[in-house]
């Protein structure tokens, strides 16, 4: 992966003029590396600067919310009357705004230069010369797992990238959203922290801290953020910023095991810093995959909604679709506490 501060590195430093921008596996890059780069996309030569790039489906990806108005909602195939309509964005804030024309964006946002898009599917139908002179390569798509040939194959833009428990359509485009509620139609805020050991590795468990919302009308909002890489120390800083930002009705910790230490360590700081959230301990004693079970009817009902666009979004959706069949479900778990925690929270103050 190609990391942003490199790619901003390298284009600074020659003041780069880059007529044409062409990624490939387009997926493999955030979204703020392809924003970025756009500023680089200028030219005084002649020729008009443009952009083009090509990628496999990827469902949890942002890229899969860029396209959407080009893939059916319900198969996640490309709606075969939309390829290659030319839509309008322009950026309000940090949310992106979408529309058929021009003019009623710089109608609307007035000030904002709207900048074209558009999104054309291709199968391995298209792609005829490949077709008569490797005639096998259709057998090595066939060959693969059925979410696999989905993506590969057929270009499902929402099928899950591992076959998890749950359908794929719980993973659909609903699943996203993209501005929080505003404040006064939220009626609860919980976060939890799933913590790790602080080693280091980038191979270990996530400490997973995840913020649930819930607002006036019973939806859940939740986004997260984490790292394999944190020491404790480290973790705690981001979980005190969040309870700075979100001030929390309830902040839960996991306690099990070596976890109990970090119990003291972070009311120490919390107390240090002067937000001190009010804070909830769990002793999980059901099995992690019977607990992250009970999100499936959260998820069926379309009551959980899951920030698009945020990197922390994306891994608590990717393992929710990986579930429990993935290698991680650190995130997933840190949303049950959320969710737990709430209900109780929620349950004590009506009585």
């Amino acid at each position: 992966m190609r990391s942003t501060s490199t790619i901003r590195a390298k284009s600074e430093r020659y003041s780069s003029q880059i007529a044409l921008l062409e990624f490939d596996e387009l997926t493999t890059f955030t979204e703020h590396q392809f924003v970025y780069m756009l500023s680089r996309n200028r030219s005084t030569c002649g020729i008009r600067p443009y952009v083009r790039a090509g990628c496999n489906p990827d469902a949890s990806s942002w890229v899969a919310r860029w396209v959407e108005w080009w893939i059916d909602q319900t198969t996640g195939y490309p709606i075969p009357e939309r390829a290659g309509r030319v839509r309008w964005f322009v950026r309000d804030g940090e949310t992106l705004r979408w529309s058929d024309s021009c003019s009623v964006l710089e109608r609307d946002y007035p000030g904002l230069i709207p900048k074209s898009f558009t999104f054309i599917p291709a199968t391995l139908e298209s792609n005829r010369k490949l077709e008569e002179r490797d005639p096998g390569y259709r057998a090595n798509l066939l060959a693969q797992s059925r979410v696999d040939r989905e993506r590969l194959l057929k270009g499902n833009w929402l099928i899950a990238a591992v076959e998890g428990r749950w359908p794929a359509d719980y993973f659909g485009r609903h699943l996203y959203f993209t501005d929080w509620p505003l404040p006064e139609d939220r009626s609860m805020c919980v976060i939890a922290w799933d913590p790790n050991q602080g080693t280091g590795s980038a191979y270990g468990d996530y400490s997973a801290i995840v913020v649930l919302v819930r607002d006036n009308k019973g939806n859940l909002y939740a986004d997260a953020i984490g790292s394999t890489k944190w020491p404790v120390e480290e973790a705690i800083e981001h979980a005190l910023e969040l309870c700075r930002v979100w001030n929390p009705d309830g902040f839960v910790i996991e306690t099990n095991a070596f976890q109990k230490l970090i119990k003291t360590l972070f009311l120490a700081k919390a107390k240090e810093h002067g937000i001190p959230p009010p804070v909830y301990m769990i002793n999980n004693s059901v099995k992690k995959e019977i607990r992250i079970e009970r999100l499936g009817r959260y998820l069926e009902d379309r009551l959980i909604r899951i920030k698009g666009g945020s990197v922390g979004g994306r891994l608590l959706s990717e393992q929710l679709m990986a579930f429990p069949e993935g290698e991680h479900d650190d995130f997933p778990d840190a949303l049950e506490m959320a969710l737990r925690t709430m209900i109780r929270l929620w349950n004590k103050g009506r009585r």
